[in-house]
Formats: C-alpha cells, sequence, structure tokens
C-alpha cells in the first residue's frame, strides 16, 4: 500500500470513531450484510473510476462499522466536482434496513 493510501486509510479511521460515537451506531453481528452508499466530489475534471475507491474503503471502515467487509454491498450513487472539499460520502445500514 503507497504512503498516500496509508494516510487516507488513517484518515478514514479517525472520522468513523467520531461518527460512530455521534451517530451511536453499533456493530452488527458477523453474518450481517451493510450496504455503503458512495457519493464522491472529485476535486477536478480528470476522469476517474468510482469502483476504485471500493476496496480501500471497504478495508479502512472495516472493525468499525462491520466485521469483515466480505459482507459489504457497495452502491455508487452519484459524482460531481468540489474543488474546495473534495470527499467521498457514505451512508452505511444493513441490508434489511431502508436507508434515512
Amino acid at each position: 500500500m503507497s504512503e498516500e493510501a496509508s494516510n487516507w486509510k488513517l484518515q478514514v479511521g479517525y472520522i468513523a470513531k467520531a461518527e460512530i460515537r455521534q451517530q451511536g451506531w453499533q456493530m452488527p453481528d458477523k453474518n450481517t450484510k451493510i450496504v455503503i452508499e458512495l457519493t464522491a466530489f472529485w476535486p477536478d475534471g480528470r476522469r476517474r473510476d468510482m469502483n476504485n475507491l471500493h476496496k480501500l474503503l471497504c478495508d479502512a471502515l472495516e472493525g468499525y462499522f462491520y466485521i469483515d467487509d466480505c459482507k459489504v454491498l457497495i452502491r455508487d450513487m452519484d459524482f460531481s466536482i468540489d474543488r474546495k472539499a473534495p470527499r467521498v460520502e457514505c451512508t452505511l445500514y444493513p441490508k434489511d434496513e431502508v436507508a434515512q
């Protein structure tokens, strides 16, 4: 893993911990499928593939929002450009629940 990817994964962990505390997320059991809906806000108009986010993001969130990323279902919802605040926004929920 590159140094940039390692640093990004570490940042995601810090954000995950804060969101878990704020939202009161409870770790589901190991058999629960988790849906992650992704919206990307790219820093520029360069061509990018949404699916390149999947592996690193799922690995970064493992242990925080779910036990094992083999139970994660990714949904790419949208992408656009935000030059001032590039980011990836995620909505997570157990598969059998409806996102709020």
